[in-house]
C-alpha cells in the first residue's frame, strides 16, 4: 500500500490548483497538473512537480524524457525509487480516461489521479494500469515523515 506524508499531499493539491490559477493571457486555458513522486519501500518521500509538454495540456498530460530521466536519475542517486505518477483531470472523474491508459507505460507505479471536477472536494484515487486493465488501489495518508 502507497503511504503518502499529509505534507507531500498538500504540495500535490497545491500543485494541482496552481495549473487552474495561471493567468489567462499566459496559456488561455488552464492545464492538468503533473508529476513523479519517489520514496522507499512504498513511502513517498519525494516529490517532483514536473511540465505538462502535451500538445493539448488542458485535457492531457505528457512529461519529457530528459525532465523523467533527471528524476529517475536523482532517485537512484539517493537510493529511492520511482513510485507513483500523479496527474489532475481539470473537468472529469478520478478515473483513468483511454489516454491515460495508452501512456501508462511503467506497469509497476501506481497512478494518482485527482479530480478537479468539484474545486471544493478534489476527489484523489490511486491506480495500477496493466496492459491497459485498471485496477483501483489503496493509499494512506500519514503523518509527515521525512
Amino acid at each position: 500500500m502507497l503511504r503518502i506524508p499529509k505534507r507531500i499531499m498538500d504540495q500535490i493539491e497545491r500543485h494541482v490548483r496552481e495549473e487552474l490559477r495561471v493567468p489567462q493571457q499566459e496559456r488561455g486555458v488552464p492545464q492538468e497538473a503533473c508529476g513523479i513522486l519517489v520514496g522507499r519501500d512504498g513511502l513517498v518521500t519525494r516529490l517532483h512537480r514536473m511540465a505538462n509538454k502535451d500538445d493539448n495540456p488542458h485535457s492531457g498530460y505528457f512529461m519529457g524524457r530528459r525532465e523523467q530521466s533527471d528524476v529517475i536519475r536523482d532517485a537512484q542517486e539517493q537510493g529511492l525509487s520511482l513510485l507513483a505518477i500523479y496527474h489532475s483531470h481539470i473537468a472529469s472523474e478520478a478515473y483513468p480516461s483511454e489516454r491515460d491508459r495508452e501512456l501508462a507505460f511503467y506497469p509497476d507505479l501506481y497512478y494518482m489521479i485527482i479530480s478537479l471536477a468539484n474545486l471544493k472536494r478534489p476527489v484523489v484515487r490511486l491506480f495500477t494500469i496493466r496492459s491497459g486493465e485498471v485496477q483501483e488501489q489503496k493509499f494512506r495518508i500519514v503523518r509527515n515523515q521525512r
